[in-house]
């Protein structure tokens, strides 16, 4: 029998990917703040809509929370949608795994793109770099390197406060990722991209793996060469096999969606 999925911020690059990509495998309900005319589609707003989101946190075996609010007059939503997520599923006769949607930019501060050796891999100048910096593992303290990523930082130490009242709880620290694979103009994009394959791939690991403990934490990237942070935790515990390496993709860019 197909799992059951809800999934908030269906509407963005992630909840896209998510709808057209993992389609058919599991049963879908998608949640969007704004009004969305297709199947499966519910206009709910996570933040304000507490005792509906409840109701129906209650009949899912997994909860893929992906909404956010861009940093705006509403940002306090991006806190009540975390905290219902979280206490709605807990709530539920039988809790259904919660898998979170985080970003590196919760750790992000440990870089800093103008200084060596980050600054010879944004410039992909490898004849410079004597030897690439280590990766920043999950073991790494919260540093953001910017609202967002506090955000996200917030997002997950509630996560692992719910955890431990016996939560399942997936964190996914997610790099670069875009629906069509292309590449913005970003320092080191290289180096934390997830292509769209590799995306779903990860998501379907998250929502079907054996968990080892009650809270997971891992990185979200392709197998790119010259990776900053560390996917090793993504490969062991939740079985994550990434196909794609930004060296490759970028010597044969992708065709537009």
């Amino acid at each position: 029998m197909a799992k059951r999925v809800l999934v908030t911020g269906a509407t963005g690059t992630i909840g896209t990917i998510v709808a057209e990509d993992l389609a058919g495998r599991y049963e879908f309900t998608f949640l969007s703040r704004r009004r969305v005319r297709r199947p499966g589609f519910r206009r709910l707003n996570v933040a304000t809509q507490y005792e509906a989101f409840r109701r129906l946190a209650a009949r899912q075996d997994v909860v893929l929370h992906l909404a956010y609010v861009e940093e705006t007059e509403e940002t306090l939503d991006n806190l009540l949608m975390a905290k219902n997520v979280y206490r709605a599923a807990l709530a539920a006769p039988r809790p259904p795994r919660v898998v979170v949607a985080s970003s590196i930019h919760a750790v992000g501060g440990h870089i800093d793109w103008s200084r060596e050796p980050y600054a010879s891999l944004a410039r992909r100048d490898y004849r410079r770099l004597k030897r690439p910096p280590a990766p920043i593992t999950t073991r790494h303290r919260l540093r953001p390197n910017g609202l967002y990523g506090a955000f996200k930082g917030y997002m997950e130490l509630l996560g692992q406060w719910y955890a431990s009242q016996g939560l399942e709880v997936v964190v996914i620290r997610f790099g670069g990722v875009r629906t069509d694979d292309r590449w913005p103009e970003e320092p080191g994009y290289h180096t934390f991209w997830l292509s769209r394959r590799d995306c779903a791939q990860l998501i379907r690991r998250a929502i079907e793996a054996r968990l080892p403990a009650n809270f997971v934490l891992v990185f979200g990237l392709s197998a790119n060469r010259y990776n900053v942070y560390d996917i090793s935790s993504a490969r062991e515990i939740l079985g994550y096999r990434p196909r794609d390496d930004a060296e490759r993709r970028r010597r044969r860019p992708p065709a537009g969606r």
